[in-house]
């Protein structure tokens, strides 16, 4: 219904925004660690617009030319083989140009959704037989960065994120939907189902975590945001199971 339909819009217009003020973050406190690299406050505000200009242009096109190049082809299993080339393109020609490949890939799979609606198969039907090996193998990388040593000293990070983060997902959903004359019931309970935590945080904090410019705060940084990811995925199923039944 409305609700859910809502919900999956907000979702990915809450990555891009993750995404967004990540590098927004990121710029502001490289430039902060080295005053002489130059960086003002302009490159601070311009990284993440370049970044998502260029993620746009390259998901588009590689996303414009999978559903030119599939458009004729029936079989789900020949559409999954290019739809797996399409994204480790898209990754790659993110990787060398320097833009975000996570970014990169949330605009090729908006890019097949606009274009070809009616080729479901392109999307959910290709990736969902192995949908769930690929988010193990995701989260048991993210495990094995997570130093229980560094939260004893940052349990309190972990519980202040973690509130504050349920308490801004509830009033900005309750704020959007009433801007937007949203429904009362999805005005109330949008913000409990954005409470998971999952893909795009890890991604972000594993890339975080090879930068050697980070390296004597990486792994406080990651026990901190792994902890508290696996901390909103157990809260978050129940907070949007209980949104889904009362709207």
């Amino acid at each position: 219904g409305v609700y859910t339909r809502t919900l999956v819009a907000a979702v990915a217009l809450n990555n891009i925004a993750c995404i967004t003020l990540f590098e927004m973050a990121y710029s502001a406190v490289k430039a902060t660690m080295d005053p002489g690299s130059g960086s003002g406050s302009g490159v601070v505000f311009l990284a993440p617009l370049i970044q998502l200009g260029g993620a746009l242009l390259i998901g588009g096109v590689v996303g414009a030319g999978l559903v030119l190049f599939t458009r004729h082809v029936i079989k789900t299993e020949a559409v999954t083989t290019v739809s797996i080339i399409s994204i480790f393109l898209t990754t790659g020609i993110a990787d060398l140009l320097g833009f975000s490949h996570l970014l990169s890939c949330l605009f090729l799979g908006v890019a097949l959704v606009n274009l070809a609606p009616q080729k479901e198969e392109i999307g959910h039907r290709v990736f969902v037989n192995f949908e769930p090996a690929v988010l193990a193998i995701f989260f048991t990388l993210a495990g094995f960065e997570l130093d229980f040593g560094f939260l004893a000293h940052g349990w309190y990070l972990v519980a202040l994120f973690v509130v504050a983060r349920i308490m801004g997902k509830v009033l900005s959903g309750l704020l959007a939907m009433r801007m937007a004359k949203g429904t009362q019931n999805v005005r109330r309970y949008l913000g409990l189902g954005l409470i998971p935590q999952a893909g795009v945080a890890v991604g972000l904090l594993l890339q975080l975590g090879e930068d050697p410019a980070f390296g004597h705060v990486s792994q406080m940084i990651l026990a901190v945001g792994v902890t508290a990811v696996a901390v909103n995925e157990i809260i978050g199923p129940l907070t949007t199971r209980l949104g889904l039944q009362r709207s």
